[in-house]
């Protein structure tokens, strides 16, 4: 096990007091670290508690081992002190064996071990603990999968209470956690006033080390502050169980689809100022699931989600004025939204492939077509089925692209892989003719069938007629073939 644990760490995962991600977010890399003004006396003390089992500096004393931060680097000597955290039922140390796995999909450590690690940690009532056993068990992890064990998980670390975090404790800003990435060889640790850790998805400016001098020996304001930034991880957690499983009672995952149970989550975790939630809750309201379809709340929620800086809810405000939905249509307005969006995520699917068709079409902006396929492809490329039914169109009518049916076939083929049921219909439509391919009826059946049970209209009204030309047994085959194509 320790071997094992040992060739995980030196892979670059690390570990803080409290690793509390939930599953959702398991795969981010990211964790924490004090970085003292005076190095020695702050090993020293460390080191003592340590020997007087103080757990919380045990985690940190640990993570200065595993990454040679202050003292010489000791693999061993840094999975000891998990270790033996976590056999005096410290959870946040229990879990960090699990969070291996999670954290980096690859099955390194003992499975079953971790997983008996994380019913331990489950036990305290330890959120993070629980999250993590619903992806095992979802995912079969170390237990065989069981979706109604997953939810039973889920359910518990989202009812947990959530911690008061409104008084903040003293210096505060003096202790701010400093992000340390996944690779923590990769750039210097310690000494330099400001640590720009490139590649984390984080940067941390400020904190210059004079600003913490006179705390430095304050280990109380230390650990009362990392006793905070704990509570915060561990909200986080709570509030990610709630959006899960408010996404598993909207799309029906391990469970019956529920809106009404839905919303119930997503306005739980809203109402704590999850952002992802309060998109959710926006979407649903523009789509009328489990509510009243309307434009002018979801834009509300869209609203509210842009003040948090969700680059999805900025674009879908754009996609409300690109339509005209609960306001007025203006182009110019939605391409403001798309390109804050893109600001924000230069790959959001959504923005890409919506300013892209702006650009294509010249709506709101000089019609560019390069840029609009670029925008596009870039889109398509991150799955966005829409964009990859644009890709096929542009190959299928020539536009800024050589026109190509085959190419404009393997598009549509690759969204229809992923259930677009559009470019199911599209496929359709192609074999009904000689105009463009060899004339196939007993394909265009197959794909037109396989769009109508996905609630295509224009596929479902063309199949009486399309069965009038088709024996028996062409029906059947074309039955077989969108059978073995759904399970290929």
């Amino acid at each position: 096990m320790r071997n094992l644990l040992k060739l995980s760490l030196l892979m670059g995962l690390v570990h803080f007091v409290l690793p509390s991600i939930s599953a959702a977010q398991s795969g981010s890399g990211l964790e924490y670290i004090v970085v003292p003004y005076d190095e020695k006396s702050t090993i020293r003390r460390f080191n003592r508690d340590y020997e007087e089992g103080n757990h919380a500096s045990t985690m940190i004393l640990a993570l200065y081992y595993l990454n040679g931060i202050y003292v010489d680097q000791d693999v061993d000597k840094a999975v000891e002190m998990y270790t033996k955290a976590a056999e005096d039922g410290y959870a946040p140390a229990q879990v960090v064996f699990a969070r291996h796995i999670l954290g980096r999909q690859m099955p390194l450590l003992n499975a079953e071990t971790s997983y008996d690690w994380l019913l331990k940690a489950a036990a305290q009532d330890f959120a993070p603990a629980h999250a993590m056993l619903a992806e095992f068990y979802r995912a079969g992890i170390g237990v065989g999968a069981d979706n109604v064990r997953a939810i039973e998980h889920l359910k518990t670390a989202a009812n947990l209470p959530l911690h008061d975090i409104s008084k903040k404790p003293r210096k505060l800003k003096d202790y701010a956690r400093y992000p340390l990435n996944r690779h923590p060889y990769s750039y210097p640790v310690g000494n330099s006033d400001v640590m720009n850790l490139a590649g984390g998805g984080l940067q941390l400016v400020g904190q210059m080390r004079r600003d913490i001098k006179r705390y430095s020996s304050r280990f109380r304001d230390m650990f009362n502050a990392l006793e905070y930034y704990d509570k915060i991880d561990i909200n986080r957690t709570i509030l990610q169980s709630q959006y899960n499983l408010g996404a598993a009672y909207q799309h029906g995952r391990g469970m019956d689809q529920s809106y009404d149970n839905a919303l119930m989550w997503y306005k739980k975790a809203a109402e704590q100022g999850h952002h992802n939630s309060i998109l959710e809750l926006g979407w649903m309201t523009e789509n009328g699931m489990g509510v009243a379809q309307d434009y002018e709340k979801a834009m509300e929620y869209y609203k509210l989600g842009a003040e948090y800086d969700n680059p999805q809810a900025i674009a879908n405000i754009g996609h409300l004025y690109d339509l005209g939905n609960g306001v007025e249509k203006n182009d110019k307005e939605a391409i403001k939204w798309f390109e804050e969006a893109l600001e924000l995520n230069p790959s959001l699917p959504t923005a890409n492939r919506s300013l892209g068709l702006k650009y294509l079409l010249g709506q709101g902006v000089k019609k560019d077509e390069k840029i609009g396929y670029e925008m596009t492809l870039k889109a398509a490329n991150r799955n966005d089925l829409s964009a990859m039914g644009n890709i096929a169109v542009l190959y299928f009518n020539g536009i800024y692209l050589d026109k190509d049916i085959n190419n404009a076939i393997a598009w549509y083929e690759k969204a229809a892989k992923l259930g677009s049921a559009s470019s199911m219909q599209r496929l359709g439509a192609i074999y009904q003719t000689d105009e463009h391919v060899t004339k196939d009826l007993v394909k265009s059946y197959m794909w037109h069938s396989m769009a109508a049970e996905r609630g295509n209209e224009t596929s479902s009204n063309f199949l009486p007629n399309l069965e009038e030309n088709l024996s028996e047994d062409q029906i059947a085959e074309g039955k077989r073939l969108a059978q073995q194509w759904l399970s290929s």
